[in-house]
């Protein structure tokens, strides 16, 4: 009789079994089946990867989803969505587990009063939405990013899954931001008539990536990864930090996005604010974008057309949808219902640069404004402001800190670039979002990181005795 539990017996059936699994796979690759060689291989890793994800769930699978935002809009498996929307259905999973094993919860911070308000009123809406279609995908993707936020904000996390997972932001970033560096230098777009002056275009196989998206999703990355080089003291971490922050920055030169820029430019005010040393931050920064200025020219053109065509016709968009939502001000024309208002009211606003039929408000709160009405614009409103109220109880000089700084200036320039373009429905809005309610759980989990250096008194001194002349000594 086999007996399992000896080592040897154990050991030869695992080098049976590898050497199984490495003739199918060599036959795979033979005949050039690599449709069945993927699903082997990912036969193989399922195992592994659920223990994995038992076991750290913000490193896997979070870690990895975060890490694939930049690459969102080329990762799609047609109309079943993409890979980082299974992954993120994956991430709520194996977090609600880790949240069952561990028979604790966090009390949900005040931006999910609001958000799932927000949700009820988009559901409700799609009761009377003008575009079906457009209203299905976007409700898909809402519900799924508040579930996860409803989630992850009650779910235990720790300092080191913390900075797991701003690692893994700076890692997709820094990655992204090389893919585009290549992808330009290998084909770059330069059409002044169409306001293109050799600006990155990602267009794959169909499969395309928005330029001012692509830029914005390089804000969350760059804010953690300079808070991190201003406050390392280690020469190698801080070499690979500056490489990192100018791989991001070079990121958002080449999409010449003008809303990322301007995001960028209110991040690093933010950071100066909450420096220590404002004059020489004011200084770099100015510095930093004097250099951008003089080394891509493009960017003076791209402002120039902004004021000359009103920011590439944002400004007749604005006026057109405003006359919409006027109709509806209360309730709005129903999720996914904004390309179907502007068109309705393009031809009585008639304005001075036409950009088109169909066009998207290309401003997160009117978005709201014009399909929930000003009852989700002020739900909208309450949900953003409220976060940043969430990190008051982080002092400076507690361990928290920097990373309070981090997602603060992220979600500055984040609502910077929601002014010119809608983010609400992408992922890297989302992540910092969710990083700052991790963070305020961790001061709530560990109050003790979140309070800043205690001041030792001084041992009182012993008071002298001064003796004067012809005083009785104690006996």
């Amino acid at each position: 009789m086999i007996d399992f539990a000896e080592r040897r017996v154990r050991f030869a059936i695992g080098a049976a079994v590898l050497a199984l699994v490495l003739l199918v796979v060599a036959d795979f690759i033979g005949t050039g089946d690599f449709v069945r060689l993927a699903a082997v291989l990912a036969l193989i890793a399922a195992g592994p990867l659920v223990l994995v994800a038992l076991r750290a769930p913000y490193l896997f699978p979070y870690g990895v989803y975060v890490v694939l935002i930049p690459f969102d809009g080329l990762l799609s498996l047609g109309s079943a969505g993409t890979v980082t929307k299974f992954l993120g259905i994956a991430a709520i999973a194996f977090v609600l587990v880790a949240i069952v094993r561990g028979r604790r919860i966090v009390r949900p911070p005040l931006p999910l009063y609001f958000a799932l308000p927000y949700l009820a009123l988009v559901l409700v809406s799609l009761m009377w939405t003008t575009s079906l279609g457009n209203a299905t995908v976007s409700v898909e993707a809402i519900v799924s990013y508040v579930l996860m936020y409803a989630v992850f904000c009650i779910a235990p996390i720790d300092r080191a899954q913390m900075r797991a997972v701003c690692a893994c932001i700076v890692v997709g970033g820094v990655m992204g931001a090389l893919y585009g560096i290549v992808m330009m230098h290998g084909a770059p777009v330069s059409s002044p008539e169409t306001g293109e002056y050799g600006r990155l275009m990602i267009n794959i196989g169909g499969r395309r990536i928005d330029p001012n998206q692509f830029a914005n999703a390089l804000i969350g990355p760059m804010a953690i990864a300079i808070v991190w080089l201003t406050h390392t003291r280690s020469i190698p971490r801080a070499l690979a930090l500056l490489a990192a922050v100018a791989i991001l920055a070079e990121g958002v030169l080449i999409s010449l996005s003008r809303e990322a820029m301007l995001a960028c430019l209110a991040m690093g005010l933010v950071l100066i604010l909450f420096s220590r040393r404002r004059l020489l931050g004011a200084g770099v920064l100015a510095a930093a974008a004097a250099a951008a200025f003089a080394f891509v020219p493009a960017i003076m053109a791209r402002m120039t057309d902004a004021f000359a065509t009103g920011g590439a016709g944002r400004t007749g968009i604005w006026r057109t949808d405003i006359a919409a939502w006027a109709v509806h001000p209360v309730i709005g024309w129903g999720v996914g219902g904004a390309e179907d208002a502007y068109d309705a009211f393009l031809l009585r606003v008639a304005p001075r640069y036409f950009n088109g039929w169909g066009r998207p408000p290309h401003n997160t709160l009117l978005v709201a404004l014009v399909e929930l009405g000003i009852i989700g614009a002020i739900l909208v409103t309450a949900a953003y402001l409220s976060s940043f109220s969430l990190l008051r109880t982080i002092e400076r000089g507690s361990e928290l800190f920097p990373m309070k700084v981090a997602f603060t200036a992220a979600l500055v320039g984040l609502g910077v670039a929601s002014m010119f373009i809608d983010i609400t429905v992408y992922k890297f809005l989302w992540v910092i979002v969710i990083g700052i309610a991790q963070l305020r759980t961790i001061a709530v989990l560990e109050p003790q990181a979140a309070r800043g250096p205690v001041a030792v008194a001084a041992p009182a001194r012993r008071p002298r005795m001064v003796r004067s002349r012809g005083s009785i000594p104690a006996s």
